[in-house]
């Protein structure tokens, strides 16, 4: 897994890296291949911001989260993250399910009528 940081108004801490290292090679599991994931911190008055970007299996997916404490926002960054992964998982699945049936139904079509 690919990832880089970038800063903004605040301080390179490598505490929030290794944190968000962590975290994120918790997903890794739902992708196959080479997954990149691009990060921004920002610090705005009293409230830091995180930015997510991840790429992955030909997906891209986005969130962001703002607070006054990065921790919680790494947290509630990654959670977000991990419901559109499995929904867009989920949804590639029942797509395959409808295939399977779809299919299945023209096969038994195809041999009623050869029978008939």
């Amino acid at each position: 897994m690919k990832v880089l940081f970038n800063y903004s108004k605040l301080p390179v801490s490598k505490s929030l890296e290794d944190l968000t290292e962590k975290k994120l090679t918790k997903l890794a599991k739902y992708f196959r291949g080479e997954v990149t994931a691009d990060i921004h911190f920002k610090l705005e008055g009293k409230l830091h911001t995180m930015g997510l970007h991840l790429w992955g299996n030909g997906n891209e997916y986005k969130t962001s989260a703002t607070s006054n404490d990065m921790y919680k926002n790494i947290d509630t960054c990654v959670d977000k993250l991990k419901t559109q992964v499995t929904k867009s998982k989920m949804g590639y699945r029942s797509d395959s399910k409808k295939r399977q049936i779809q299919i299945k139904f023209k096969e038994d079509y195809m041999q009623e009528r050869l029978e008939s």
